[in-house]
């Protein structure tokens, strides 16, 4: 992980894919420690899911609101989506954690970044007092819910990756016993 967590829409989308996968992910898949958290990765994938729901809800809110449609030059999903990504990523703009580099990247824009970014907040100061409130604690609340999600998913993926590097030995049954496969 860098100094700056990607908080574009599809980074976010991405990852929030990643983590519902739970334990059949692919960095488990060789691993005879991840099924002692498959609880955990089980829950995890709830709390993804739950979150998947918010960012579908936010997409058909923002249908409802006064909010003008944008999408991409080259766009790449339906209208709905890429309006509600060039909102959400213009919201997130605000956020001083927020690396435009790669958000400007995935959205295939290369234009001068500072800018861009001073177009779309002159953007989001044109719209309604109402739906500016709604749009910016709305995003603010799902990143907000996003990193921690994120946090907490890296920290039983390293927990597991660290189990897999230092090949511990595994308590069941019969004692303890060896790990299959030894790193020398």
């Amino acid at each position: 992980m860098g100094l700056y967590k990607p908080l574009d829409w599809w980074s976010i989308t991405d990852m929030v894919d990643e983590i519902m996968e739970g334990r059949g992910n692919r960095c488990f898949r060789n691993s005879e420690y991840a099924g002692y958290y498959d609880e955990l990765l089980t829950e995890m994938a709830n709390a993804a899911g739950e979150l998947w729901c918010d960012i579908e809800q936010i997409k058909g809110d923002i249908c409802h609101h006064e909010i003008p449609w944008k999408a991409r030059r080259f766009a790449e999903e339906d209208d709905e989506t890429e309006t509600t990504a060039f909102w959400f990523n213009t919201v997130s703009l605000t956020l001083t954690e927020t690396d435009t580099s790669m958000l400007f990247a995935r959205e295939n824009n290369y234009e001068d970044e500072d800018r861009e970014k001073g177009k779309r907040l002159r953007m989001l100061e044109r719209l309604s007092k109402k739906d500016l409130l709604w749009i910016v604690p709305t995003v603010g609340n799902l990143i907000f819910r996003y990193l921690d999600l994120c946090w907490a998913w890296e920290a039983i993926k390293g927990t597991i990756d660290e189990l897999d590097s230092r090949q511990a030995f595994i308590r069941d049954e019969e004692g303890l016993r060896e790990p299959k496969a030894a790193y020398l």
